[in-house]
C-alpha cells in the first residue's frame, strides 16, 4: 500500500498542474495510492504518526528537503520504505539519492530500487545529512579521546552523514557506519578565485561519536540545514537505518 504525503506548501495553486501530471503518471504506472494533504490547520506530527501507525508498506514524500526533515523522526523507527517526489527548490537530498524531479521521480519509485542508509543522532533526534556550527572557537570532542577546534580562518565545522555539495571535494559512503567531520575554511575574497569551483574542504575525520561545544560566537547547531538545536550537542551514528528508494544515478 502506497501512502503519499503532500507538504502544505503544495496547496498553492501554482503547483496544481505539476501535481496533476504526477498523479496521472502514478496512475499509469499502477502505483497510485492514498493521498494525504498536510494543511496548516492540521497538527503535522500527530497526523503523520497516525498515518504511520497504520503500517503502510511505502510512504512517499511529495515536497522538498524540509518535508523530509519534518517527517524523519516519525518514520525512522518504523519498518517502512520511504520514497521522495521532489517539487520546487531545496531538493539537494533527493538529488544525492539520484531522484529526478516530478514525473521522472514516479518512474524511480516504480523501479523500487531500495538502499539502507545510515542515520545520525543528535541530542536524541535523528538527522540524515548534517550537523553544522559556525564561529571561531567551536570545539568538537571526537570519540571521547581527542578534540578539534575552529580557528580564525574556519568558516564552519560540520559532522556529515551525506556529502551533498560537489565543492567539498570528497565523496564518502552513507552506508559505512561512520560520520565525517569536515572543517570548511573561509573563502578568500581574491578576484582571481572568484567563481572558481575549488574544493572548500580542509581536513576530514571519521567518527562514530562526537560532542559539539559552543563557539565564542554561537551556541546553536544547524541540523539538516533546517532545524536549530542548542549546544552542547551529542552526535552519534545510529544503529537505525533508513530504507529509501533511490535512482540509478545516486551519488554513492
Amino acid at each position: 500500500m502506497y501512502q503519499y504525503i503532500y507538504d502544505s506548501f503544495l496547496s498553492d495553486k501554482k503547483y496544481n498542474k505539476v501535481l496533476t501530471r504526477i498523479e496521472n503518471r502514478l496512475l499509469d504506472l499502477g502505483i497510485n495510492g492514498k493521498t494525504n494533504r498536510i494543511t496548516l490547520l492540521k497538527n503535522f506530527e500527530s497526523y503523520i504518526k497516525e498515518l504511520i501507525d497504520k503500517k503502510p508498506d511505502v510512504v512517499i514524500i511529495v515536497g522538498n528537503d524540509k518535508t523530509l526533515a519534518k517527517i524523519l523522526n516519525i518514520v525512522a523507527d518504523k519498518e517502512i520504505i520511504l520514497g521522495i517526489i521532489p517539487i520546487g527548490e531545496e531538493n539537494v537530498i533527493a538529488d544525492f539519492f539520484g531522484i529526478n524531479k516530478e514525473e521522472q521521480a514516479c518512474d524511480i519509485i516504480a523501479a523500487r530500487r531500495i538502499e539502507e542508509i545510515d542515520l545520525g543522532n543528535v541530542n536524541g533526534q535523528y538527522f540524515l545529512s548534517s550537523v553544522e556550527i559556525y564561529g571561531v572557537g567551536t570545539v568538537i570532542i571526537c570519540n571521547d579521546s581527542y578534540e578539534i577546534k575552529a580557528l580564525e580562518n574556519t568558516e564552519k565545522l560540520g559532522i556529515y552523514n551525506l556529502c551533498l555539495k560537489d565543492n567539498m571535494g570528497v565523496v564518502f559512503n552513507p552506508q559505512d557506519k561512520n560520520l565525517e567531520i569536515i572543517s570548511t575554511p573561509k573563502v578568500s575574497g581574491s578576484f582571481f578565485n572568484f567563481g572558481k569551483n575549488k574544493p572548500l574542504i580542509k581536513g576530514l575525520i571519521r567518527v562514530q561519536k562526537a560532542k559539539i561545544l559552543s563557539s565564542q560566537e554561537n551556541n546553536s547547531v544547524l541540523v539538516d540545514a533546517h532545524k536549530i538545536m542548542k549546544t552542547p550537542a551529542e552526535v552519534t551514528i545510529s544503529n537505525r537505518k533508513l530504507k529509501i528508494i533511490v535512482g540509478k544515478n545516486r551519488k554513492f
